[in-house]
């Protein structure tokens, strides 16, 4: 073993004819062995199938709500050159008049498989979240910072299911008091997690998933129905379909953190082959060293 050299951050030693970097990672909250760690955790992969799970069931939910209007979905829509080939039936007006954005149980409407398929959706699109906190590596005020607009997401579907079992004339003053909150509590809850270190990439990457966790939220719905009249003529109340854009913003964030996750682990530039967690040492193995022939 031959000692070749060392700087402020590594160590570099020859041996059996490799080069071996050997370094000390920093270990603060947005050093290098915090973003590596951070960013390859398979709580990633974790957390997109759980953002693609509850989209494929608020798919099927939405898919329930629009039964209805089977047959005349696409009626004024720009797919059609915002033409109207058949009338809407009484039971698709119906629906337009009270469709929900995210579907989630009805004042009064009991339990229903439509209603059970959304709060389950609403349930893992919100664990999605919580189980990424921990490859974060937050301080525990940051993590319950982080983790407030997905409980309160979770507590908007336990309301929901609450008044589910009311008569359909109560007036929910608490679910559309969280739904605002959602929204307000995800923005700091990405501020916080910025000012403790999560840059760049990663914060990206973080609010990728947080955009679909909180797909309950009042501010998601509002643009979902932007969308939804953007795309069809049949505007006086909720288009059909609205809630099918949801469900592909989710799909796209699942794909997305998959895709971050495996380029992150592909990136160049990174032979790493062991790493201390305790001491948090990086060992670098690099190409052998082949000497240059001598010249005669």
């Amino acid at each position: 073993m031959v000692w070749l050299g060392v700087s402020r951050s590594a160590s570099v030693l020859q041996v059996a004819g490799e080069v071996r970097t050997v370094a000390t990672l920093a270990s603060r909250t947005g050093g290098t062995y915090a973003r590596c760690v951070r960013g390859r955790s398979k709580l990633w992969l974790l957390s997109a199938a759980l953002i693609a799970a509850g989209a494929a069931l608020e798919a099927a939910a939405v898919m329930l709500y629009w039964r209805p209007c089977a047959g005349s979905m696409l009626n004024g829509s720009v797919l059609r050159g915002y033409r109207y080939e058949s009338e809407f039936t009484a039971e698709c007006l119906a629906a337009m008049d009270r469709a929900p954005m995210f579907v989630l149980p009805q004042p009064g409407s009991g339990w229903t498989l439509m209603g059970s398929l959304g709060a389950t959706a609403g349930l893992l699109l919100a664990a999605a979240w919580l189980v990424l906190l921990p490859a974060l590596r937050l301080p525990r005020i940051v993590t319950l910072t982080a983790a407030l607009p997905v409980l309160l997401g979770i507590a908007l579907v336990i309301d929901s299911a609450v008044t589910s079992l009311t008569p359909e004339t109560a007036d929910d003053e608490l679910g559309r008091a969280l739904a605002v909150l959602i929204e307000v509590s995800a923005l700091l809850a990405l501020v916080a997690i910025a000012a403790a270190g999560v840059a760049e990439r990663l914060l990206a990457r973080s609010a990728i998933v947080l955009l679909a966790a909180t797909s309950t939220g009042l501010f998601h719905q509002i643009a979902e129905y932007i969308v939804a009249i953007a795309f069809s003529d049949a505007n006086w109340d909720a288009p059909p379909g609205s809630g099918y854009f949801t469900v592909v913003t989710c799909l796209l964030a699942a794909i997305a953190t998959t895709l971050f996750w495996w380029l992150d682990n592909r990136a160049p530039g990174e032979p790493v082959r062991k790493i201390n967690l305790t001491r948090r040492r990086v060992v670098v193995v690099h190409a052998p060293v082949v000497s240059a022939p001598a010249r005669s």
